[in-house]
């Protein structure tokens, strides 16, 4: 079956998308929901406000992100973005002073200022509103200024070996030669990327796999490449090679804890626990034990030379200790330098992290007390007040939620199942009335749950948007655009492919002459 440019349009943006669009805009006038937004430029050079919006189903019990709004965007500022919000919910009927309960977004002035943006203007309008910052943004900011306690040549050397190959061919073959000379794996070189958060690890890992074959081939090219012999004389300095393996110790601890914010499924939970855990693992490897233990992580003194470790004691990695081991390689001036920088890089990352998540704030205080919801820590728990008094909004008798959490805790659902699926089952346990022995659990968690721990969604969305308007494609228009952002909604969600998929009787009666207009 074929159609042409304008039957096919008309059919994914008026017929399947406008179908996908007026059934979120239905849940949302009846559900919580969280709206997690961003604005981007595609390849055409125009500038999108997308919004995605976070939402439970009530009958499946499964919790998704589904895209919901596209708008080009002459103006990004605070006031235009906050109008352009309201705008929608005003013009769609949507009631959200009552159901829009979570806000997330980068961390942006625009978006997250603490004077003027479009989170205080939020705030201002719903009192009872979650917001949560891109963690996965924070993160790589607290990577970032970390790493520049090192010496420069350290991430300039991964730069420049990726630079002076990716461009020739002929390079790259000869490469090949000394990887398979060394009997290294035939990997090609990373590049470091400022736009994907925490890759810098990857590349560290990367030169390090192939540092032997890398020093072989610059020692080849050093006399006939000027360049090629700067980059060989950073390769052949012994702390090259080790503060990458310092790198290749430490970031993995931020970079788990990206990917754990990246995930789709719902890890708000998790978060405080997650980043209190990172957070002291960094500190123990230079301060005293002894002082942790009898300090509340909120209260550390992480500055304080008093309570570090003597230098010898720092940890800095297996690979580290093993290598500074070797007295005739590292004499003891370039231990102690190494080990200096590496103790800027801890107390930096310490501070960069405390700043962007401070333990005492009400808000990591919310998220510490929501550990309640994973299955395996209710036998722990004795009573989810502390929790639900954070949600005023809900209207929640502390006596009875209590009851219900006791009568819970005693059941014989099975708690080692996942998240959704232990939740799934008590959303369907029900009395001698046939009513839901938990109702007040089940509103509570349902509310939890719809809440956003990042944004990390609306990027994936630009990247849908670039998969599709390429520059062959160019021409494409933001409603056609939405409308096939929509399409695929419908196919998530029925998870099926595009010739499967249930063609509803909405879909039928809505293929009329007006598609065209």
């Amino acid at each position: 079956m074929t159609r042409n440019r304008t039957k096919a349009t008309a059919l994914v943006s008026q017929v399947i998308g406008n179908n996908a669009f007026e059934n979120i805009i239905f849940r949302m006038k009846h559900e919580y929901f969280s709206i997690l937004i961003d604005e981007s430029t595609d390849t055409s050079s125009i500038k999108n406000l997308a919004i995605v919006v976070r939402i439970i189903d009530v009958h499946t019990f499964v919790v998704k992100d589904e895209f919901c709004y596209l708008k080009e965007m002459a103006q990004a500022t605070a006031n235009d973005i906050y109008s352009e919000i309201i705008s929608f919910f005003n013009n769609n009927s949507i009631p959200y002073k009552e159901n829009l309960i979570g806000f997330a977004s980068d961390g942006t002035s625009t978006m997250f200022g603490f004077r003027h943006s479009v989170k205080t203007l939020l705030e201002n309008e719903i009192s009872h509103i979650f917001v949560m910052k891109y963690m996965c943004h924070s993160l790589a900011l607290c990577a970032s200024y970390s790493t520049e306690k090192l010496p420069n040549y350290v991430e300039d050397v991964i730069r420049e070996v990726y630079t002076h190959m990716k461009q020739s061919f002929k390079r790259q073959s000869e490469f090949k030669n000394f990887q398979t000379f060394v009997e290294s794996k035939p990997h090609k070189l990373l590049q470091p990327s400022q736009t994907r958060w925490l890759f810098l690890h990857s590349c560290v890992n990367r030169v390090l796999e192939q540092f032997n074959a890398l020093k072989l081939y610059f020692q080849g090219e050093l006399l006939i490449d000027h360049k090629a012999k700067q980059i060989f004389e950073k390769l052949s300095n012994p702390c090259s090679e080790l503060y990458l393996q310092f790198l290749d110790f430490v970031l993995p601890i931020l970079t788990t804890l990206n990917i754990l914010f990246q995930s789709q499924s719902p890890q708000i939970h998790l978060a405080y626990d997650r980043m209190a855990a990172s957070y002291k693992s960094i500190l123990e490897y230079y301060l005293k034990p002894e002082y942790i233990q009898s300090v509340d992580i909120s209260l550390v003194q992480y500055r304080n030379p008093s309570n570090f470790l003597p230098h010898n004691e720092i940890y800095l990695g297996g690979s580290c200790t093993l290598a500074l081991s070797d007295d005739k390689k590292f004499p003891t001036s370039t231990k102690t330098e190494f080990i200096t920088n590496c103790l800027n890089f801890y107390v930096e990352c310490t501070s960069q992290i405390y700043k962007r998540f401070p333990f005492n704030s009400a808000h990591m205080q919310l998220l510490e007390t929501l550990s309640f919801i994973e299955p395996k820590n209710i036998k722990t728990i004795a009573s989810i007040t502390l929790a639900a008094k954070h949600f005023p909004k809900l209207n929640i008798n502390m006596n009875n939620i209590d009851k219900e959490w006791r009568l819970l805790r005693n059941s014989n659902i099975n708690f080692s199942l996942g998240l959704m699926d232990f939740w799934k089952i008590v959303k369907t346990e029900k009395d001698g009335n046939n009513e839901e022995r938990y109702p007040l659990m089940n509103i509570l968690v349902s509310y939890i749950l719809t809440l956003p721990h990042s944004s990390a969604c609306v990027e994936r969305l630009f990247s849908t948007i670039n998969i599709n308007k390429t520059k062959i494609r160019n021409r494409l228009s933001t409603d056609t655009l939405t409308g096939i952002l929509h399409s695929k909604n419908i196919l998530n969600n029925q998870q099926k492919s595009c010739y499967n998929f249930n063609i509803s009787s909405d879909m039928i009666s809505e293929h009329t002459s007006h598609i065209y207009k």
